[in-house]
């Protein structure tokens, strides 16, 4: 199996690599654990395989935030760790907000691309961000839950609507809230289910149903008729229209894709266990500077080849 490195030089030795088109790595940890610490895991798309990292430092009741680079978690001491996935380790990253002390029903946290927070108790109506690294609070139009995702594009933070479908968003430029699109439909309150793409919100009921998409503009909601098999799911999408999903309970280990282009669900391989009746939280890094990089033996083969390139060299010489 080729194995799947960043780039670096080796030596003087030349690599041939190629980059790869998709290679996001999601991540997934429990966000109602009572343990110590709880586990972490990673899902590589490129192998389709699950592999176990550094458990979290502490118990957690939040779900996981991440950037393009790199995985983040406030635990129940109120603080945010930073994962490297190079040492495998947890670092300290910054305090969180005084709130976030101890445990919570499962709370939503983000960060946005200028690398500033977000955090807000599920059931709450108040939101807790920074601005420089210093946390602020404002009070929301609608009772938080625990999804959430940001739209780089049009900077904007949007939070699902405490048991709805809807959402409203928070404009991150102007620290002020936009629109509200209200939903009838109940449902219940889910792990990480609320995702942006391409103009559209999306979520889902507790047990069942379809994948909804609401229009960010218009406020419509179309049930695409896609059904998933994950209950009670985690969410998280990739750059390029891809939503993962991950259940709860019974469906703790079902872990499948949605294709948003397609309106398809492929089942993946499934996923570990967080723990038993845990709640699942997905982050996503899209690692697009991975590259393959051949195994140490067909180095050897590459190297032999040049070797002998330069002994014809020199013989011509």
């Amino acid at each position: 199996m080729r194995k799947l490195i960043t780039i670096a030089l080796l030596g003087a030795l030349p690599v041939i690599a190629s980059t790869s088109a998709q290679a996001s790595l999601i991540y997934r940890t429990g966000t109602n654990s009572s343990q110590q610490a709880p586990a972490f895991d990673v899902y590589d798309t490129n192998t389709n395989t699950w592999s176990s990292r550094a458990m979290l430092p502490g118990s957690n009741t939040t779900q996981l935030a991440s950037n393009s680079n790199s995985v983040f978690a406030l635990t129940e001491d109120a603080n945010i760790y930073q994962y490297d996935a190079t040492l495998d380790q947890w670092m300290f990253h910054l305090a969180g907000p005084a709130a976030s002390i101890g445990r919570h029903a499962i709370s939503m946290f983000d960060i946005d691309a200028n690398g500033e927070f977000y955090w807000g108790d599920d059931g709450s109506s108040q939101l807790h961000y920074t601005v420089g690294g210093n946390w602020n609070t404002i009070g929301t139009p609608a009772r938080i839950s625990s999804g959430s995702d940001i739209d780089m594009v049009n900077n904007q933070l949007l939070i699902r609507t405490y048991f709805q479908a809807g959402f409203f968003t928070y404009d991150i430029d102007t620290q002020s809230f936009g629109t509200v699109c209200n939903s009838a439909t109940t449902v219940g309150e889910n792990g990480r289910v609320g995702g942006y793409y391409d103009g559209n919100f999306y979520s889902s009921v507790f047990s069942g149903g379809n994948m909804l998409a609401t229009n960010t503009t218009t406020c419509q909601q179309v049930d695409t008729g896609a059904a998933l098999t994950a209950t009670h799911a985690s969410m998280e999408v990739s750059n390029d229209g891809l939503i993962y999903l991950n259940g709860y309970s019974g469906t703790q280990t079902v872990f499948e894709v949605y294709d948003i282009a397609t309106n398809t669900f492929t089942s993946l391989a499934n996923a570990p266990t967080c723990a038993p009746g845990d709640h699942c939280s997905l982050a996503i890094v899209e690692d697009i500077n991975r590259v393959e990089v051949p195994e140490p033996a067909s180095i050897a083969l590459i190297l032999a080849g040049l070797l002998g390139l330069r002994s014809r060299k020199t013989q011509a010489e």
